[in-house]
Protein backbone atom coordinates (compact mmCIF):
# COMPACT_ATOMS: atom_id res chain seq x y z
CA UNK A 1 0.00 0.00 0.00
CA UNK A 2 1.12 3.11 -0.95
CA UNK A 3 0.53 7.12 0.84
CA UNK A 4 -0.97 10.23 -0.78
CA UNK A 5 1.19 13.07 -1.44
CA UNK A 6 0.93 14.13 1.86
CA UNK A 7 2.41 10.73 3.19
CA UNK A 8 -0.82 11.25 5.84
CA UNK A 9 -3.18 9.01 3.85
CA UNK A 10 -3.01 5.39 3.11
CA UNK A 11 -4.83 4.31 -0.49
CA UNK A 12 -3.91 1.83 -2.76
CA UNK A 13 -2.78 3.22 -5.99
CA UNK A 14 -4.73 0.82 -8.24
CA UNK A 15 -7.87 1.59 -7.21
CA UNK A 16 -6.90 5.49 -7.76
CA UNK A 17 -6.02 4.33 -11.12
CA UNK A 18 -9.22 2.09 -12.01
CA UNK A 19 -11.09 4.91 -10.56
CA UNK A 20 -9.83 7.69 -13.12
CA UNK A 21 -9.83 4.87 -16.38
CA UNK A 22 -13.75 4.83 -15.20
CA UNK A 23 -14.29 8.39 -14.99
CA UNK A 24 -12.37 8.46 -18.40
CA UNK A 25 -14.93 6.13 -20.37
CA UNK A 26 -17.59 7.91 -18.19
CA UNK A 27 -16.62 10.83 -19.70
CA UNK A 28 -15.73 9.84 -23.36
CA UNK A 29 -19.46 8.50 -23.06
CA UNK A 30 -20.79 11.73 -22.07
CA UNK A 31 -19.55 13.59 -24.64
CA UNK A 32 -20.17 11.01 -27.64
CA UNK A 33 -23.91 11.01 -26.33
CA UNK A 34 -23.67 14.65 -26.67
CA UNK A 35 -22.50 14.80 -30.26
CA UNK A 36 -25.34 12.29 -31.02
CA UNK A 37 -27.57 14.37 -29.48
CA UNK A 38 -26.32 17.56 -31.45
CA UNK A 39 -26.65 15.62 -34.50
CA UNK A 40 -30.02 14.59 -34.28
CA UNK A 41 -31.28 17.89 -33.43
CA UNK A 42 -29.11 19.85 -36.89
CA UNK A 43 -31.10 16.79 -38.77
CA UNK A 44 -34.44 17.13 -37.60
CA UNK A 45 -33.98 20.92 -37.13
CA UNK A 46 -35.46 20.61 -33.33
CA UNK A 47 -34.09 22.33 -30.58
CA UNK A 48 -34.19 22.87 -26.70
CA UNK A 49 -34.07 25.67 -24.21
CA UNK A 50 -34.12 25.55 -20.44
CA UNK A 51 -34.89 28.56 -18.24
CA UNK A 52 -34.09 28.54 -14.61
CA UNK A 53 -36.80 30.96 -13.09
CA UNK A 54 -34.95 31.36 -9.96
CA UNK A 55 -31.47 32.03 -11.30
CA UNK A 56 -32.99 33.53 -14.18
CA UNK A 57 -30.40 31.29 -16.49
CA UNK A 58 -31.13 30.58 -19.63
CA UNK A 59 -29.63 27.88 -21.59
CA UNK A 60 -30.18 27.45 -25.78
CA UNK A 61 -28.88 24.11 -27.86
CA UNK A 62 -27.13 24.95 -30.64
CA UNK A 63 -29.88 23.98 -32.80
CA UNK A 64 -32.44 26.59 -31.21
CA UNK A 65 -30.15 29.49 -32.30
CA UNK A 66 -29.96 28.07 -35.35
CA UNK A 67 -33.59 27.69 -35.70
CA UNK A 68 -34.08 31.82 -35.22
CA UNK A 69 -30.87 32.58 -37.47
CA UNK A 70 -28.38 32.99 -34.95
CA UNK A 71 -24.96 31.87 -35.16
CA UNK A 72 -24.44 29.20 -32.20
CA UNK A 73 -23.32 30.36 -28.82
CA UNK A 74 -22.56 33.53 -30.31
CA UNK A 75 -23.34 34.95 -27.20
CA UNK A 76 -25.48 34.38 -24.12
CA UNK A 77 -29.09 33.75 -23.96
CA UNK A 78 -31.05 36.02 -22.02
CA UNK A 79 -34.45 36.21 -20.99
CA UNK A 80 -35.46 39.71 -22.77
CA UNK A 81 -34.21 37.99 -25.94
CA UNK A 82 -36.24 34.99 -25.27
CA UNK A 83 -39.20 36.83 -24.24
CA UNK A 84 -39.13 38.41 -27.85
CA UNK A 85 -38.70 35.20 -29.22
CA UNK A 86 -41.90 33.23 -27.86
CA UNK A 87 -45.20 34.08 -30.32
CA UNK A 88 -46.75 37.33 -28.93
CA UNK A 89 -49.91 35.29 -28.73
CA UNK A 90 -48.20 32.58 -25.91
CA UNK A 91 -46.18 35.70 -24.01
CA UNK A 92 -48.68 35.78 -21.12
CA UNK A 93 -49.75 32.63 -20.48
CA UNK A 94 -45.46 31.21 -20.68
CA UNK A 95 -44.98 33.95 -18.58
CA UNK A 96 -48.03 33.83 -15.97
CA UNK A 97 -46.87 30.44 -15.51
CA UNK A 98 -43.31 30.90 -14.49
CA UNK A 99 -44.60 33.46 -12.42
CA UNK A 100 -46.83 31.02 -10.79
CA UNK A 101 -43.69 28.62 -10.44
CA UNK A 102 -41.25 31.31 -9.18
CA UNK A 103 -43.69 31.94 -6.23
CA UNK A 104 -44.61 28.49 -5.44
CA UNK A 105 -40.54 27.63 -5.85
CA UNK A 106 -41.71 24.87 -8.00
CA UNK A 107 -40.58 23.61 -11.52
CA UNK A 108 -42.23 23.07 -14.49
CA UNK A 109 -40.61 19.73 -16.98
CA UNK A 110 -42.76 18.88 -20.05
Amino acid sequence: METSSTGTEPYDIEDRKRAEEALGVLSRDLLENKAKLEEAQRITHVGYWEWDILTGRVNWSDETYRIYGLQPQEHPMDLATVREKIHPEDREAVFRISRRCHSSRSTLRR
